[in-house]
């Protein structure tokens, strides 16, 4: 079970493109056998993702980038071990259903953490949600 939460801002560039980076966590719990051993993990993460993307249509949005989170709870968290942290690649898409509320859809891919360290949080994700914008968007600004 993955449950996540998030708050990103968007910086506005000309010709519909767009910079999105924010600050995210996610809580991962997990569980399962490997050969004869039952295991079970709940584990915090916290990422920063950076993107840039394209608005295709009034509705739909894309965006593409990378995300760096911690690998290793904080409890046991040391500077000078390896894979510390994690970077994904990040595909994102958000589909506005009206002026507050968008489905957005994201795939991420690990390209960096060893097999082992996969096991409570996966190499490869898909993740489908809802957003909510807090702020004004860039045609209500204009509209007034």
């Amino acid at each position: 079970m993955l449950l996540s939460a998030s708050g990103n801002v968007e910086v506005a560039l000309p010709a519909s493109f767009f910079i999105e980076t924010g600050l995210s966590g996610k809580m991962v719990q997990t569980s399962g056998q490997i050969r004869l051993t039952d295991y079970s993990s709940r584990t915090f993460r916290v990422s920063v993702p950076v993107m840039a993307g394209r608005n295709v249509t009034e509705q739909l949005r894309i965006l593409s980038g990378i995300a760096i989170q911690n690998n290793r709870d904080f409890d046991v968290f040391r500077a000078r071990e390896k894979y510390n942290m994690r970077y994904d690649l990040i595909f994102k898409g958000y589909y506005r259903v009206n002026n507050r509320w968008s489905v957005l859809t994201s795939l991420q891919y690990n390209f960096y953490i060893p097999d082992a360290y996969l096991i409570n949080d996966p190499k490869t994700s898909v993740s489908m949600g809802l957003s909510f914008h807090l702020g004004k968007r860039e045609e209500e600004v204009r509209s007034k």
